[in-house]
């Protein structure tokens, strides 16, 4: 076949001359081409971000239960729990990690959906959990009953609404255990710790993010300055503070007599120097914690408001007893416990704290509580010159800030973390993790006694229900059985959730018992054997430990149970997945209800009206119901986009006689308004007569040309027929100041002219709708709500015009007729679409044979088969016979629809704009939330890391203790060494014997741990004998580095960044004095280990190299550039023994340097050598 001269014989019947195919044309379809691209990209770019969301979730989820119990096996190891030992510790933290993390459904059957039911209950009404634990109190395991609370219900508080519940939990458990008659001292019960508020507390405390924000900016910087000073004890009461020193120190320090004179003179001489010590300490500290009440966390002050207001109001205690009870909350439940520990928390991280420097912080948690107490309660008689020389105001005047706050309400407190378009939250727990032991957990605290302590009837009954589902006995066993008759194997959880479709099957399946279930239960009551019993892992039951066989501890693999959450099934489409159709749709909902509240007064007029008012009534109203009438283009954001659409919708562009190819001159009615004028004439019900309107094959429900929903209406009441998802047919009325009729855009239906025919639009049986019926129909294609215009008339039989006594059947064909001509425009325009937006902007330019007057069918037409020609040749079947259609469809099309058809896609594509900003916003929403969700997985890994940090350091220090004899012995060989060679020689013997060793501890241990194992190893043998090796020859340098640090300081005085022996160039001055290398450098003293103190020196030149770089263009520094400003920090910070420091670090770590470690250390002696060379010249 010819297709060239195909086309040119077509051509010729509808034109003749060459012509270079219109742009508008190929412009359309390069906007629909680039808009199907950019939805597609933008919904495959959501699509993965949904993904990666969900597996962010799931990983969140599975790294907060992990941390969590490795922060209970370290926490029941530090107080000498019989399930945890040291021999033990590591293979729970590998048991920890290596949990099978299984779908619940898959162990529990159909009891699933009874553990989601309880969780969402309980979770939901923190009042009910609060009177459960409040009960439970008597039960043997209240304490994991509280951890079950805590852990499974609330998911340790990583979530702001569960943050929200924890708190209003806590406050009901106030009102119960703290602020009742039944408590006679309140105070006696919160520090004995042993009742659920004190033990939620706890666990919320050391949990919340705002906490350890503020206990790191209020205790980092004193913490790291109490260890960089000398390792001696700090006691507060003179009477004990020589017995810390062996018998041969106390004999060099104060003399052989006890009794003498001089003895009693030295000993007040160490007194007032450790006062000194300590005043300087503690005010630091106090300092330190004042700056940082700004960080204060809001929901702990919440919370002590709240405790004490309740104790105020029931009349519990008196005020000043109230006082007290919120300090001790503050302080010793919160501040004191934090500073005795504080790398737990991550206050400090690779600085190893000491039994000296432990001790020391407990002294500074003592001042500080004494002085918090103060107003309330005098310090001991013998202390009280040394609590005299601080302001006794100012830990008081903490309290005093937070209870002299304005209460506010938790919501406000607690904000949403990342919220979607409607305002909610969706930074949501999806998801409930409880192991087996858990569930048995909760069955115990279900009990009937626990449940009838609940007051609200409705969560009691319902909980009562649900726990009567449940089987009896232990689910170790009935776990064993469900597995066995199931035949699963190992069904860990891989990839992430099941569909939301899969898991509302098993949510409903759950709920049903049918026989299956009801054999499946008797299965699972059936005796089983111990043997089977015994292989079930119940990882946090207690286990008898036995002290000769503490060795063979063999902790079984865990395995976690996930339920999903009801409300993380129910939830609707995926953020920004919406369909095109319902956005719009939705869209144009809002926009009706808005124009419904702004325009009542106009509505009722036209419900009111007459017959011969519909005409004049919507001609003189029309610039009011359109918002521009010039129909100006609006750009901006997706709420402007959307008001866009609807104004493009509602405008009337005035056509010129001159050129046909303007916009239409119309007014489109909404159908209940028509309705209405309808019913003021007669019923069509009433007449016999049937309108496309008036319920007869039509939704009664539609969307008009501005996307809302339209009732019909019928006598003024509105249909309540349901809703039918057909194309919407606005009904249209000629302008009246139109300069031409009806018939030449409506084809043969005809309408009599408004002043001719006044008198017959007043009778009563005169049919509107029979005698001037047009139809503009505005619909949408499939994938697009919007909805336009289009002038069906040319494409219909013609209709006579008929007087009102024309045949009743007459009309229902009439709307027959103009509702398949709508179906016909619809699908003609969809499949349109999907044409010109596969194709886009032709790969070549051509042109097509016809009259300069030819119309823009003729010009579609062209288009369409030369693209089907490009589609033959490249072979593309699909698009042929997408082509073909179209053609087909379009022959049935007059010009004139035709041209409507490419304005409704303009008009439709410029529309749809909204709906790709709404894609692009809600990717954004989703980029905050999971930029959230990687945070709070990188935070919970980062605790999690220094649980197993702090565990390693707690097993060095039993690993040492069992080899005593072995470090005494190590110690004393360094003391009597007199070369540095030989020091060294011993260290690295002394750490070698110990790796080699097999202890048991060491047996589960990780690769991972076991090196940090080695790192805290050699920090331990080195405290040991720390002052012999920084200082070898003793007085010396200690002499050494006093003259030193004199020295430095006279000389930082007279130095400044422009000195000209520094020769700091200018370009580099604008950070000047480098604050925080200075502090990096600052802090030298208080890490131990050489290879410590070279990380510092380290981290302090990488810091200048990282300030030179961002102070220049270039964006280098090289030595010359850092030298000089290093000389600079050094003066200004000048750290005690620096010279000590380096010697120390050559001894012990010099062999060991390499790469960027060996450059940092030459710059910092060079550094060194030029101070001094400084100080030769200046002093």
């Amino acid at each position: 076949m010819d297709l060239g001269a195909s086309a040119a014989t077509n051509n010729n019947n509808n034109a003749g001359v060459l012509a270079v195919i219109p742009s508008p044309l190929t412009t359309l379809s390069d906007d629909l081409k680039a808009e199907r691209l950019l939805i597609g990209s933008e919904v495959e770019a959501l699509r993965q971000l949904h993904s990666n969301i969900t597996d962010d979730f799931d990983n969140l989820a599975r790294i907060t239960w992990i941390s969590r119990h490795k922060q209970l096996i370290f926490d029941r190891l530090l107080n000498s729990d019989p399930t945890v030992a040291p021999e033990n510790c590591c293979q729970w933290f590998t048991r920890l990690e290596e949990a099978a993390f299984v779908d619940a459904h898959k162990r529990l059957g159909y009891h699933y959906a009874t553990f989601v039911a309880i969780f969402d209950i309980l979770r939901n009404a923190p009042r009910s959990v609060a009177e459960i634990l409040n009960t439970a109190e008597q039960l043997p395991d209240s304490e994991e009953i509280a951890w079950f609370v805590y852990s499974v219900i609330y998911g340790s508080c990583v979530f702001p609404r569960d943050e929200r519940y924890v708190l209003d939990l806590m406050a009901h458990l106030i009102d119960m255990q703290m602020a009742t008659p039944s408590v006679a001292d309140p105070r006696r019960v919160l520090r004995r710790g042993n009742v659920a508020f004190c033990r939620i507390y706890k666990l919320f405390t050391e949990g919340l993010l705002p906490s350890k924000v503020f206990l790191t900016a209020a205790l980092h910087d004193p913490i790291m300055f109490l260890l960089s000073q000398d390792e001696l004890y700090l006691d507060i009461d003179p009477a004990k503070s020589a017995y810390h020193f062996s018998a041969e120190e106390r004999r060099r320090r104060f003399g052989e007599d006890e009794t003498s004179f001089s003895y009693q003179l030295k000993l007040a001489d160490h007194r007032q120097t450790i006062v000194k010590k300590l005043k300087i300490l503690a005010q630091k500290f106090i300092d330190g914690i004042l700056s940082a009440m700004s960080c204060f966390p809001s929901s702990l002050s919440w919370l002590v408001r709240h405790l004490h207001t309740v104790l105020l109001e029931r009349k519990c205690v008196s005020r000043g007893e109230a006082a007290l009870i919120c300090i001790d909350l503050i302080f010793t439940n919160f501040l004191c416990p934090a500073l005795a520990n504080p790398e737990v928390l991550g206050i400090i991280s690779d600085t190893p704290v000491g039994f000296i420097a432990r001790f020391n912080l407990m002294q500074i948690g003592q001042i500080l509580q004494t002085l918090a107490l103060s107003p309330y309660e005098q310090p001991p008689g013998h202390l009280a010159d040394f609590y005299d020389q601080f302001d006794k105001a100012s830990m008081s005047s903490i309290v005093s800030a937070i209870l002299e706050a304005e209460i506010i309400s938790l919501d406000d407190i607690i904000p949403n973390a990342v919220i979607d378009p409607t305002r909610a939250e969706i930074f949501e727990r999806r998801v409930y993790l409880c192991s087996i032991h858990q569930t048995n957990v909760m069955k115990a605290s279900l009990i009937q006694s626990n449940l009838s302590g609940i007051t609200n009837s409705d969560i009691r009954e319902r909980l009562k229900a649900h726990v009567t589902r449940l089987p009896e006995g232990r689910f170790d066993a009935i776990l064993m059985s469900s597995a066995n008759s199931s035949g699963e194997g190992s069904p860990i959880r891989s990839e992430g959730s099941p569909s939301n479709s899969s898991r509302r099957l098993k949510m409903f399946a759950g709920k049903v018992k049918n026989v299956a279930a009801r054999g499946h239960q008797r299965l699972l009551n059936s005796s089983l054997s111990r043997n089977s019993m015994n292989k079930i892992s119940e990882e946090l039951e207690k286990i008898s430990v036995e002290e000769d066989a503490s060795v063979s501890f063999d902790i079984p693999e865990l395995e976690v149970l996930v339920f999903e959450s009801e409300s993380a099934l129910s939830a609707d489409e995926p953020l920004g997945l919406l369909s095109e159709d319902k956005f719009m749709e939705a869209f144009g909902n809002k926009r009706h209800r808005k124009l419904n509240d702004s325009s009542t007064e106009k509505k009722t007029r036209f419900l009111t009206v007459t017959t011969e008012s519909i005409v004049s009534d919507r001609t003189t109203d029309a610039a009011s119901d359109c918002d521009d009438e010039d129909g100006a283009d609006v750009a901006g954001s997706i709420c402007s986009s959307l008001d866009e659409a609807e104004v493009l919708q509602n405008n009337n562009i005035e056509d010129s006689p001159q050129d046909i190819a303007d916009e239409e001159d119309i007014s489109t009615l909404p159908d209940d308004n028509l309705s209405d004028g309808l019913s003021a004439r007669g019923s069509p019900s009433e007449s016999g007569r049937d309108t496309p309107f008036s319920g007869a094959g039509l939704a009664n429900d539609q969307n008009d040309d501005d996307g809302m929903n339209v009732s019909s209406v019928v006598g003024g009441e509105e249909s309540v027929n349901p809703r039918v998802s057909i194309p919407s047919i606005p009904v249209t009325v000629r302008r009246a100041n139109a300069a031409e009729g009806l018939e030449e855009k409506f084809g043969k239906f005809g309408i009599p002219s408004q002043q001719e025919n006044r008198a017959r639009y007043r009778d009563e049986t005169h049919s509107l709708v029979s005698d001037s019926w047009s139809t503009d129909v505005v619909a949408s294609d499939n994938e697009g709500p919007n909805t336009e215009a289009v002038n069906p008339g040319a494409s219909v039989a013609p209709v006579n015009v008929c007087p009102s006594s024309a045949p009743s059947n007459a009309l229902p064909n009439v709307a027959t007729a103009q509702f398949s001509i709508t179906r016909s425009f619809v699908d003609t325009k969809r499949k349109l679409r999907l044409v010109l937006s596969s194709v886009g902007k032709p790969q070549f330019s051509t042109s097509s044979s016809k009259k300069s007057d030819s119309s823009e069918a003729t010009e579609l037409n062209d288009f369409l088969k030369l693209l089907l020609a490009e589609s033959i040749n490249a072979r593309d079947k699909t698009l042929c016979a997408q082509i073909r259609e179209v053609l087909r469809c379009l022959a049935a099309f007059d010009s004139k629809s035709i041209l409507r058809l490419l304005r409704s896609l303009k008009d439709e594509l410029r529309k749809r704009t909204s709906y790709i900003l709404y894609m692009q916003q809600s990717k954004l929403t989703l980029l905050q939330l999971r930029s959230h969700l990687q945070r709070a997985v990188n935070r919970i890994e980062r605790e999690q890391s220094l649980t197993s940090e702090c565990l390693v350091d707690v097993l060095v220090r039993f690993y040492l203790q069992k080899r005593e004899v072995n470090v005494k012995q190590f110690v004393l060989e360094f003391q009597t060494a007199k070369a540095q060679d030989e020091k060294s020689e011993l260290v690295a013997n002394a750490l070698s014997s110990l790796r080699s060793g097999t202890d048991p501890i060491w047996k589960y241990a990780s690769l991972e741990r076991m090196r940090y194992a080695e790192l805290s190893l050699e920090r331990s043998l080195i405290a040991n004998v720390y002052i012999s090796a920084l200082y070898p020859n003793g007085d010396a340098d200690i002499y050494r580095d006093n003259v030193f640090f004199t020295s430095l300081q006279k000389l930082a005085s007279v130095i400044t960044p422009d000195h000209h022996e520094l020769r700091i160039p200018k370009r580099l001055r604008g950070e000047c004095p480098w604050p925080s290398a200075q502090s990096e450098i600052g802090i030298i003293n208080a890490y131990k280990s050489a290879k410590d103190k070279m990380a510092c020196v380290a981290r302090c030149c990488e810091t200048i190299q990282n300030l030179i770089v961002i102070s220049q263009p270039r964006g280098v520094a090289n030595a010359d550039d850092i030298i000089p400003v290093l000389v600079y920090v050094l003066i200004q910070a000048n750290p005690p023994a620096l010279l000590s420091n380096m010697q120390y670090i050559t001894g012990f770590h010099a062999g060991r340097m390499e790469g960027e470690e060996a450059y940092c250390w030459t710059l910092f002696t060079s550094a060194i050598e030029f101070m001094k060379t400084l100080l030769h010249k200046h002093f």
